[in-house]
């Protein structure tokens, strides 16, 4: 071995992961819209699934009954939501999108069978329906993580019913079938076929948000080193803009007209503006009074420009529409915290 590479300096983990997101193609705006439509469709196809089929809420019922009672010890290893049902709320968003996903089915048909008159209609009636289950499949982008604990219910169901024909006794099958709960009327071969068009339906989405988030994680890093003077470590803020953009593909919207990187660049300082307290402070400040000490310290700055002074406190609660006193309270949590060994005075005694 050469001398050279006995002291050759390691590559740092933060070059390391440039290094890998440069190596990503940046999207035109087509191939942006063409991927979140995919992204959209595939998450479609996943509602609809769940909502349409039986055997999804029997599934998900029978699992969430075991694990409510301990029977079995590997379902929370899925996820964190495995001991709790969905929701009546989440259940009648799903119907909603498949009754919708019907109708449009139906005038689709109708307009295919009628004449060049006859089919205007219908096409302003659909247009609509693509309007209202974009609104219903945006409101399940805050249940993403249930939807998949449903799902992976009902992977864990169909595998654990190909474990039981596996078995070579009939007491064995019949052992564990008892064993898993399996509602009365259940379908086996409907259930395994839902779970391959769930899988399949799952790994188009996840793949789709994998290649529009990876084409963007270099405006993750230009958008964390604005906020590098904060005093946090950079990859950690990147870590939490990576959060804020893979949020920014579940809520993305193709149809509105805007680039994909304008409507992440939001999503992601928000997520890090909102972790940065977390990172550098050692007592931490609930978000709403972070938000407001962040506004009190624009509006300071914004009325000493104009008064060519310090604006008192009082000028600064009247500008953002709160007490004095609050802000005062404020600005004394929002302190830096010293440490007891500090030097302090003026020969630097500690």
């Amino acid at each position: 071995m050469s001398h050279t590479s006995l002291h050759a300096p390691s590559a740092s983990p933060l070059h390391s992961y440039l290094t890998e997101v440069g190596s990503h193609q940046l999207l035109c705006r087509d191939e942006e819209v063409a991927i979140a439509l995919r992204l959209e469709q595939a998450r479609l196809q996943i509602c609809c699934l769940l909502a349409a089929c039986p055997y999804a809420r029997a599934a998900t019922d029978a699992l969430g009954g075991l694990a409510t009672a301990g029977q079995d010890e590997d379902i929370g290893q899925d996820g964190p939501d495995f001991d709790e049902a969905p929701g009546a709320e989440l259940l009648g968003k799903l119907d909603r999108i498949a009754a919708l996903g019907a109708e449009r089915e139906r005038l689709l048909g109708a307009a295919g069978r009628g004449s060049d008159g006859e089919r205007e209609r219908p096409d302003a009636v659909i247009g609509r329906i693509d309007v209202a289950r974009r609104t219903v499949l945006d409101e399940l982008a805050d249940d993403v993580e249930v939807i998949e604990a449903m799902a992976r219910r009902i992977r864990r169901l169909a595998a654990r019913l190909d474990e039981a024909d596996a078995e070579r006794h009939a007491a064995g099958r019949r052992r564990a079938r008892r064993g898993l709960a399996v509602p009365a009327g259940l379908d086996r071969r409907a259930l395994r076929a839902l779970d391959r068009d769930l899988a399949r339906a799952r790994s188009e989405a996840q793949l789709a948000r994998k290649e529009l988030v990876e084409a963007n994680l270099r405006l993750v890093v230009q958008q964390a080193k604005r906020f590098a003077a904060a005093g946090a470590p950079l990859l950690d803020l990147v870590q939490e803009g990576n959060l804020g953009l893979m949020r920014a593909a579940d809520k993305f919207n193709p149809r509105l007209g805007y680039k994909f990187s304008t409507y992440a660049s939001w999503w992601i300082r928000q997520a890090i503006s909102r972790a940065l307290p977390e990172q550098v402070r050692t007592i931490r400040l609930p978000v709403h009074a972070e938000e407001l000490r962040r506004r009190m310290v624009r509006a300071r700055r914004g009325l000493g420009q104009q008064l060519g002074r310090d604006p008192a406190i009082e000028e600064i609660a009247v500008e953002l529409g709160a007490t004095p006193e609050k802000l005062r309270d404020l600005a004394h949590a929002a302190q830096d915290v010293l440490s007891l060994d500090a030097p302090a005075g003026p020969e630097q005694e500690r």
